[in-house]
């Protein structure tokens, strides 16, 4: 009986090799410049990413990566082109599972689109062949052509591997998601214990000391994870410039939705971005989550070691965007 699913897997599989090797080779060089300039949201795992993906989704006249594109991930711009326009798009209902989203057009990470073009390890890195960078932006300049519009991706790896995607995409912008610490580190180790039922095997990106980091104790981990991670992107903002980040706090978000997505649109238009706003309400708030709930040694040691890190956690280059 799991011979069917097990086939199925294996055609859809070899369908997105054979598209790949179209997306990529059926142009013989990519835009310059792109027609419209791609958005990535980026930040920890954990940190309100997704509610914001897609609320900007529901909000602004954007294309993205749905579940439906990334069935077929080896040519998502086919899908663009020529099946989704014709689909039903229904109200998005706000809800996801650990960035997971239902329904064919909600938006997706779509891990396995990113893995076209990147390593599944090391994630974290700071080149990938210059072959590579030309076939992604082939692929990123399809999808934007097919849409017509500016394109939104969040899949939050690619908080490293921003100087590969820089030097690919220089039109692109980025949209950082930062969230209380306390509340990220807990609803990581949630996670955790939700996915794998233990709190110490390692979950989603793994920054470039993840070897170092998985011998700590995994309140230590998840703190630690968080901070390598704006660790990275603050290390790219200079080289890449300042301008093409703006950091957004998932508590004030959730508190003042329509303040967010006017300064969102006011950055992505002065990057050359202009989103018209699409028809339907988008709720004024959202609950703010605390992050789930710990056993009260693991929330007290958690608690204590967030308290000792504060330094580390809260960033110039936060408290000078809010």
């Amino acid at each position: 009986m799991n011979a069917f699913p097990s086939l199925r897997r294996r055609l859809l599989s070899a369908l997105n090799r054979g598209l790949h090797a179209w997306d990529v080779r059926a142009r013989s060089s990519p835009p310059a410049p792109l027609p419209h300039p791609p958005i990535f949201i980026i930040g920890a795992p954990r940190s309100g990413s997704t509610l914001l993906y897609q609320t900007l989704v529901e909000a602004l006249d954007v294309g993205y990566l749905s579940n439906l594109h990334c069935r077929f991930f080896g040519a998502p711009a086919l899908v663009e082109r020529w099946l989704f326009p014709h689909i039903a798009r229904p109200a998005l209902d706000f809800t996801s599972e650990y960035g997971r989203t239902r329904g064919r057009t909600a938006p997706s990470e779509c891990g396995d689109f990113w893995y076209r073009f990147f390593p599944h390890r090391p994630q974290a890195v700071t080149s990938i062949p210059a072959s590579k960078e030309r076939t992604l932006r082939v692929a990123i300049a399809h999808l934007i052509v097919a849409a017509r519009r500016p394109f939104l991706f969040k899949n939050l790896i690619n908080s490293l591997r921003l100087l590969p995607l820089a030097r690919a995409l220089p039109e692109a912008s980025f949209i950082v998601v930062h969230r209380d610490p306390l509340a990220n580190a807990r609803s990581l180790l949630v996670a955790r214990k939700r996915i794998h039922g233990d709190y110490r095997p390692w979950w989603s990106a793994r920054p470039a000391q993840v070897a170092d980091l998985e011998r700590l104790p995994p309140h230590q981990q998840v703190v630690e994870q968080i901070i390598a991670i704006h660790e990275a992107i603050d290390a790219a903002r200079p080289i890449m410039g300042p301008q093409r980040f703006l950091d957004i706090q998932y508590e004030s978000f959730c508190q003042d939705v329509q303040s967010s997505l006017a300064r969102i649109n006011h950055f992505l238009s002065a990057r050359g971005a202009s989103l018209a706003r699409r028809p339907g309400g988008i709720p004024t708030h959202f609950p703010i989550s605390s992050g789930g709930t710990l056993e009260p040694d693991l929330e007290d040691a958690l608690r204590a070691y967030v308290a000792a890190q504060q330094g580390r956690l809260f960033r110039k280059s936060v408290i000078s965007n809010q």
